[in-house]
């Protein structure tokens, strides 16, 4: 057998996704990934507000795949409605407002794989009670903080967020920071697979990963 027999081409996984440069988002994917596959390479796409990853997905994606990027996740929360942009919560209406944006961008594309996060990314945070209170630091009170076993049916993840934080001994959620410490702190997935949303995305990811 050859020496030289060339190495397998790493599995790189772009993601289009709501939010800003330094946004939690680009802390929180790629370790909820490196969870899932260890030797992934993650390239995500912070791309505005959820009507404009919607419409501008394609253009990413094509980017992402031209960069090497073999599946490009295209996620979003589906709260809020963004009423001004002429939104609404119903997911079905999103995912049709992004394959009429495939359909429409006319160029070839690879394996893109949208998911829905109900009701918003913060809503997988809540899960693993352990990574949640090592972000949070000393409790001021004994009682701990238990884990969100029904992650979908949660109205406003973000504000059970803050409240969580509220527990902590001068602690504060800082959407920029916080997330990322939670992320950080997580050794399993198996607390945010009570997530639909995130089981959907956790096994496409293993299915990649092979």
């Amino acid at each position: 057998m050859s020496g030289n027999t060339a190495k397998a081409k790493p599995l790189t996984i772009g993601i289009v996704r709501e939010g800003q440069r330094g946004c939690a988002e680009t802390q929180v994917f790629p370790r909820l990934v490196k969870l899932l596959c260890p030797h992934a390479i993650v390239e995500i796409m912070p791309t505005g507000n959820r009507p404009t990853v919607l419409a501008e997905a394609p253009k990413i994606a094509k980017r992402l795949f031209d960069e090497g990027c073999s599946t490009v996740f295209v996620m979003w929360d589906v709260f809020p409605e963004w009423r001004d942009h002429g939104g609404t919560k119903d997911c079905t209406q999103h995912r049709k407002d992004l394959d009429a944006s495939i359909k429409a961008f006319k160029q070839r594309l690879g394996p893109i794989f949208p998911v829905a996060i109900h009701e918003e990314l913060e809503a997988w945070l809540l899960c693993d009670a352990g990574a949640l209170m090592a972000a949070i630091g000393q409790l001021t009170k004994k009682k701990s903080i238990p884990h969100e076993t029904n992650p979908d049916g949660v109205s406003g993840p973000k504000t059970a967020l803050i409240e969580r934080f509220k527990l902590g001994r001068g602690s504060r959620y800082n959407p920029s920071l916080s997330a990322g410490k939670i992320a950080a702190n997580l050794t399993t997935t198996k607390h945010l697979e009570k997530s639909q949303s995130f089981k959907r995305f956790a096994d496409k990811v293993r299915a990649l990963c092979v």
